[in-house]
């Protein structure tokens, strides 16, 4: 399953972090005039716009900063993303392979149960492997032992 890719901007563009710069300029300056201007008649009025104005420059500064601290974290997710996916594959790989050795066991268990009733030895290149008619083999037992392991781990298969 494909996880799809999504680009997250690194920063803000060169314009919108000059902007922000310039809105906190204006605050830092808004607030210096207010300081100086405390006795002024309209005082009150001057402080309402400052509300509005400081709600902007603090959105502006929340982006200009959350983009940086953002930015570290869809680095280091991406690659969290990739040791996963490595290792999910990994994974795969192992049960793929642990499936192949169950069907082996399984078969070669099936060969000696078939040999076993047949009373013929197992024969490989010509010459006979398993046992002489009417012994018994260890490595008989041995098989069924790993096909007992084989289909407790995977009972379905």
């Amino acid at each position: 399953m494909a996880i799809p890719q999504q680009q997250v901007p690194a920063t803000l563009g060169r314009a919108a972090t000059i902007t922000v710069i310039g809105l906190l300029a204006v605050f830092i300056g808004s607030l210096i005039v207010l300081g100086l201007m405390r006795d002024d008649k309209n005082w009150d009025r001057l402080i309402y716009l400052l509300a509005g104005l400081e709600a902007v420059v603090f959105a502006g500064a929340g982006a200009l900063f959350g983009t940086t601290v953002q930015r570290a974290q869809v680095v280091e997710a991406k690659q969290e993303l990739v040791a996963e996916r490595q290792r999910a594959d990994a994974n795969e790989g192992d049960a793929t392979a642990g499936r192949a050795l169950h069907q082996g066991v399984i078969a070669k268990e099936a060969e000696a149960a078939a040999a076993t009733r047949t009373g013929q030895p197992e024969i490989r290149a010509g010459r006979p492997t398993g046992p002489a008619p009417g012994s018994s083999s260890g490595a008989s037992s041995d098989v069924a032992d790993l096909a007992r392991l084989a289909r407790s781990l995977f009972p379905d298969r």
